[in-house]
């Protein structure tokens, strides 16, 4: 699976798995084609997203089709999601752990400090956060970690 594709699956899957509590829920997905065009989408709980094979991201609106190949998306952010209730905590989280090489963060602010310790409390790993692009740990040796967002910490464990 190409980065590309792992990064695209993660965010609809982090999307879709928030705990929603609002009785009406709205997401807006603007999806920014290689060729520039952009496209908007106003997913509600009742619409899909899904993939059909690994290569066709497949968008379920009141009961119409949509299909995108999945190499011809630049990016896909979210610009806008309402409820009549707060959606989620404002903790910043990432996924997948373990991690293998990259990993995603969720509820984030781009420029945020991302940084990576060891147990014993050295950094070894320090970057300023960006939603729309997953963090690589390809560098370091597989174990236990401490993964601090804006103080924030939480374990990591790398594979």
């Amino acid at each position: 699976m190409t980065l590309k594709r792992f990064f695209i699956l993660m965010t609809l899957t982090l999307l879709w798995a928030l705990p929603f509590h609002a009785q009406s829920v709205e997401v807006r997905a603007l999806i920014t084609l290689n060729n520039g065009e952009e496209q908007l989408y106003t997913l509600s709980q009742d619409d899909q997203l899904a993939f059909e094979g690994q290569e066709t991201l497949l968008i379920i609106l009141q009961g119409s089709t949509y299909r995108i190949n999945i190499d011809d998306i630049r990016k896909i952010e979210f610009v806008d999601i309402t409820g009549t209730e707060e959606t989620h905590t404002g903790t910043p989280f990432f996924y997948p752990n373990p991690v293998e090489r990259y990993f995603a963060l969720g509820n984030i602010e781009n420029g945020q400090t991302v940084s990576v310790y060891s147990l014993e409390g050295h950094l070894l790993y320090q970057t300023q956060a960006n939603p729309n692009e997953p963090i690589d740990l390809d560098k370091l040796a597989p174990g236990l970690y401490i993964l601090n967002v804006n103080g924030h910490n939480q374990k990591l464990l790398k594979r």
